[in-house]
């Protein structure tokens, strides 16, 4: 049964001598959700859905893993409460009106790149809400699109003159908004310089993209090629803190809209990423949660990791994972808490851009800029610094050894 994947539990339990957060789901809900889930992907599924569910709950849940539009989707024909009903479609609403406007600008973005030769390349959730039965469904928070840094002159005035506005860069972007619903992420590469073994692998993505036709200057990435960047993509956010239900819906209906794909090729690139077991264990789960396969303590474990995540994740396994990978690499724990506090403390200049724009022209400024952040947060964010505190301080040597523990559990433990 799907339903043996999930494990209640009230207090922290030890799984195999490795710590297991406690599931914090939806009491009985929690039960319903992939049922919800696939309701609302395959129109064909007979599944019941409980009509006395905590739908407040259910609705806070899809909030924190921003699945409610697929969750309001499943419903539609469910026998429940029509106040309950009309929750859910008045937040399907609000984000339809996102969705729409998010494509309304997306298609002024690649009109105007390709009237003036710039070459560009959608990529992740962009990209995948074509998989679902209706793209609205699934809510992207950012559009990502793969631009040539050369090219940077000329896009800059695109965006200008489409009434779009740059907030920052990052490591590995250039960020630009409407300051309403749309936020778009222009990609330098596909993955930041922080991960370096998946930065190394992909380059900055034009390594593997081919045009797709003479009038546009979409490029894009072979099926086997794409679905082995938004699994890398997948396996990032899940070591790096954590990665919500909708990803791993993402991954299940990739495979299903292209059965086609070359899964030898598939397992040999993994395997190169070092992800092929997690790539295998994701699998089991994927079957378990959509196709009635049989659960496992690993597939139970990847399930109970990934609905406590939320969409993104939490704040505690992303510091965990912060100072894991920094005493890695300093091989010890007083170094690897010391280089977290220092990354906090000091942003590196591209974060540090985001906020102090002045940088852009004056990178000198740097050290001027941590002292303003820091004067800001003493009188503003207390809350913050003390709440950040607090979790350096949970940073001990059997937190971060059980983190790894518990990656190396899944595949992903001799991949940081």
């Amino acid at each position: 049964m799907i339903f043996c994947a999930f494990v209640t539990c009230l207090n922290q339990h030890q799984m195999d001598g490795i710590k297991v957060r406690e599931v914090i789901v939806l009491k009985e809900s929690e039960v319903q959700i992939l049922r919800i889930i696939k309701k609302a992907i395959d129109p064909e599924f007979q599944g019941e859905i409980n009509p006395h569910l905590d739908w407040v709950k259910l609705f806070d849940f899809g909030k924190l893993h921003k699945i409610n539009p697929i969750l309001c989707e499943g419903l539609l024909s469910a026998d429940i409460d029509a106040e309950v009903k009309k929750r859910f479609s008045d937040d399907y609403l609000k984000q339809a009106l996102v969705h729409f406007s998010q494509a309304n600008k997306l298609i002024s973005i690649t009109n105007a790149f390709d009237k003036n030769g710039i070459d560009y390349m959608i990529a992740k959730g962009t990209r995948l809400k074509a998989l679902y039965p209706k793209p609205e469904m699934r809510i992207m928070v950012d559009m990502d699109i793969l631009i040539r840094v050369s090219q940077y002159d000329k896009i800059k005035k695109c965006m200008l003159d489409l009434g779009l506005f740059e907030k920052g860069e990052s490591d590995h972007e250039f960020i630009w908004s409407d300051n309403r619903f749309v936020n778009i992420e222009l990609h330098k590469r596909l993955f930041p310089s922080y991960n370096p073994d998946f930065t190394k692998y992909f380059g900055t993505g034009w390594e593997r993209a081919k045009k797709q036709n003479d009038e546009s200057n979409s490029f894009s990435l072979s099926p086997e090629d794409e679905y082995i960047f938004v699994f890398t993509h997948f396996a990032k956010h899940y070591r790096d803190g954590g990665i919500g239900i909708r990803h791993m819906t993402d991954l299940y209906l990739f495979e299903k809209k292209n059965p086609g794909l070359d899964n030898g090729y598939i397992t040999a690139e993994l395997t190169k990423l070092g992800l092929c077991e997690f790539y295998k264990n994701i699998k089991k789960t994927l079957l378990v949660w959509f196709e009635d396969g049989e659960s496992c303590e690993i597939t139970s474990h990847i399930t109970q990791r990934i609905f406590t995540s939320g969409a993104y994740g939490t704040t505690e396994n992303a510091n965990q994972a912060k100072a894991l990978r920094v005493k890695n690499r300093s091989k010890t724990l007083a170094r690897g808490r010391l280089g977290l506090v220092l990354e906090i403390a000091f942003p590196s200049l591209e974060l540090m851009k985001e906020k102090f724009t002045f940088l852009e022209k004056f990178p000198v400024l740097l050290p001027l800029a941590w002292i303003l952040r820091m004067f800001n947060g003493a009188l503003f964010k207390q809350k913050n610094i003390k709440k950040t505190f607090s979790q350096l301080g949970s940073i001990n040597s059997q937190a971060i050894d059980s983190y790894q523990e518990e990656l190396k559990k899944v595949g992903l433990g001799d991949n940081f």
